[in-house]
């Protein structure tokens, strides 16, 4: 199974229709909080009849998944709606080939980066489209260390030449 994700930002209705079709997108989950653009083709109902004649399923999730609001990233992610329809991009993600669709054009400060993180998570596999054949990767994720204060300079904890231990 696998997923892409694809970023709106100033993007070329023949580039974006062009994407679409090599990588044989099925389903457009549109996670944009707010679906309208300076680029016409890509306000919601603009993007619903172009995804139409092109035998596209569009699913508007802006209300559900569209980032996380005042309740915080932790809460955002653990809500009700993000699980539910987790779930359905997940099943969707089973029969057809899916694609999250957000404004930004790189995943890397997205929240559409959140939600490929979770899929991934099952096993999911996530390709993150740049442009037609250039992806971005994340760097793998380490685990967080204690944050220790600043160190101060010179010899600490060293026993200095001549003077016997205690």
């Amino acid at each position: 199974m696998r997923i892409y994700t694809l970023g709106t930002h100033h993007r070329p209705k023949f580039e974006f229709t062009r994407i679409l079709a090599k990588y044989g997108i099925q389903v457009i989950f549109d996670l944009r909080r707010v679906p309208e653009s300076r680029d016409e083709h890509f306000n919601r109902d603009r993007l619903q009849e172009l995804c139409d004649s092109h035998n596209i399923s569009y699913v508007y999730l802006g209300n559900e998944l569209g980032g996380p609001r005042q309740t915080g990233h932790r809460a955002w992610i653990e809500s009700e709606p993000f699980q539910r329809w987790l779930g359905i991009i997940r099943s969707k993600t089973e029969k057809r080939v899916c694609c999250l669709l957000c404004a930004e054009r790189s995943p890397e400060r997205c929240h559409r980066r959140t939600l490929a993180d979770e899929l991934a998570r099952d096993g999911i596999e996530v390709f993150h489209i740049l442009e037609e054949d250039r992806f971005w990767e994340p760097r793998p994720r380490t685990a967080s260390r204690p944050r220790r204060g600043p160190r101060r300079p010179g010899p600490r904890n060293r026993r200095r030449e001549g003077r016997p231990r205690r």
